[in-house]
């Protein structure tokens, strides 16, 4: 029979390795990785007692931390005939976190984090949209390259969370299922994380269909629309977020009024949008060299 026990000790040692053993019967071990070959059976789990070796052997492969998983076949006679072992990489869980961050603010970087934690992503990829459809002809949108540079400055202090040029170096339009293709594979569960307004209409969405297939929704609150959650047919989860009402749209109607917009996003980026003049008229005057702004 086959078993998991997602937690593993060895002789005393307790420890999370990202590796599979997948143990099947005939031959003994002649290696003595794994001493002594018995097996003790809990509510049908089988558990294999792994010597210090074994530990050493795997540390010295740069194993990466992860969940140890242990797979196993018992004997007909309840012992283990033969054990073989093999690097296997855990599924991953990839949030994505796409937008048009003109500009991020300190919000996006709480959401981040937050997700993270709640979601319990071993990554988060931050997607800066290249040509954001739905925001052309509405206002002038700052150059994807800037745009980047704000993102990256952003999320620097966050582990785990990668920003990613993908929708930037994309020709046209740019759709939320493409990105999801493109980081998909077999090994992944992609988290796509949308505000409850945007989740509420995406049965609208480019090729909806295949995002319900592709990946879960995780759900964060706005403003306005705290009940909202995605249509039918959408696997969807809810975060749980402090209440921090910043908008980008208020960033940029103060920075273009001179107003300070310092707290309201992270120290390089509003550096960013200083020294680019961000939204303001071609025709106004330039700003005061105010440190505060």
């Amino acid at each position: 029979m086959w078993a998991i026990r997602p937690t593993f000790e060895f002789g005393g040692f307790s420890g999370k390795l990202n590796h599979n053993f997948v143990i099947s019967p005939r031959e003994t071990s002649a290696e003595g990785l794994f001493q002594p070959p018995e097996t003790v059976v809990r509510a049908g789990v089988g558990v294999v007692d792994v010597s210090l070796l074994a530990l050493r052997n795997l540390l010295s492969e740069s194993v990466s931390t992860g969940t140890f998983r242990t797979r196993h076949r018992l004997g007909s006679a309840g012992e283990l005939d033969k054990v073989q072992s093999y690097a296997v990489n855990d599924r991953r869980r990839v949030g994505v976190f796409g937008g048009t961050f003109d500009p991020p603010h300190i919000a996006h970087v709480v959401l981040a984090a937050a997700a993270i934690e709640q979601l319990d992503l071993d990554e988060l990829i931050v997607t800066v949209a290249g040509v954001p459809w739905q925001k052309v002809g509405d206002r002038s949108v700052s150059p994807a390259d800037v745009r980047l540079a704000m993102a990256s400055a952003a999320f620097a202090p966050v582990d785990d969370v990668v920003v990613s040029d993908i929708e930037v170096r994309r020709s046209g339009n740019s759709y939320t299922i493409d990105t999801l293709e493109s980081l998909d594979s077999p090994n992944t569960d992609l988290v796509l994380l949308l505000g409850s307004d945007a989740a509420q209409g995406l049965d609208t969405w480019e090729r909806h269909d295949e995002i319900a297939e592709r990946s879960t929704i995780a759900v964060f609150p706005r403003r306005g629309y705290e009940s909202a959650v995605p249509p039918e047919g959408f696997a969807y989860q809810l975060l749980d977020l402090p209440g921090m009402e910043i908008s980008s749209t208020d960033i940029r109607n103060r920075a273009a009024s001179a107003r300070p917009i310092v707290g309201l996003v992270p120290e390089a980026v509003r550096r960013i949008v200083f020294e680019h003049r961000l939204y303001v008229a071609e025709d106004q005057q330039d700003p005061p060299a105010d440190a505060s702004r």
